[in-house]
């Protein structure tokens, strides 16, 4: 049969996510009955969570299945990163206008990644962005 919906995620009054039970996400202009790009996650998985991450200088779809969340620009479908836990994955949030996420998974502690080029770290976690630049000084130098 056809593929299922499981999960739904507007991007703006006009633009919406959809993921379905057989791995796609299409991205829709709700005046369109065609998407303006199909991304397949390729493993089969039902998609669980969508998100965007608007930014200036290219905007990213984030789409999470039971084993990885990939982000992956939204023009194109060019792949920007991807996590992959070695626990299934149920959900994911990520801190507003930020690059912290924050994952729900099945194992007793949720896990957190930073991504600093999806966006800079929370006031409250500012350490993260000092971490960051130790690294970015130390990979430099070498």
């Amino acid at each position: 049969g056809k593929p299922e919906i499981t999960s739904l995620k507007f991007r703006d009054a006009l633009r919406l996510a959809v993921g379905t039970s057989t791995g796609q996400v299409m991205l829709y202009d709700i005046r369109s009955r065609k998407p303006l790009i199909v991304k397949d996650h390729v493993n089969g998985l039902p998609i669980r969570k969508i998100d965007f991450a608007v930014r200036e200088s290219e905007n990213l779809v984030l789409s999470m299945d039971g084993r990885v969340l990939k982000i992956w620009n939204e023009i194109e479908g060019k792949p920007f990163a991807a996590i992959e836990t070695e626990h299934a994955l149920n959900d994911f949030c990520r801190y507003p206008d930020s690059g912290l996420i924050f994952m729900a998974n099945e194992a007793p502690r949720m896990q957190q990644f930073f991504i600093p080029s999806i966006g800079t770290a929370p006031k409250w976690c500012s350490y993260l962005e000092a971490l960051t630049e130790e690294l970015e000084e130390t990979q430099s130098a070498a």
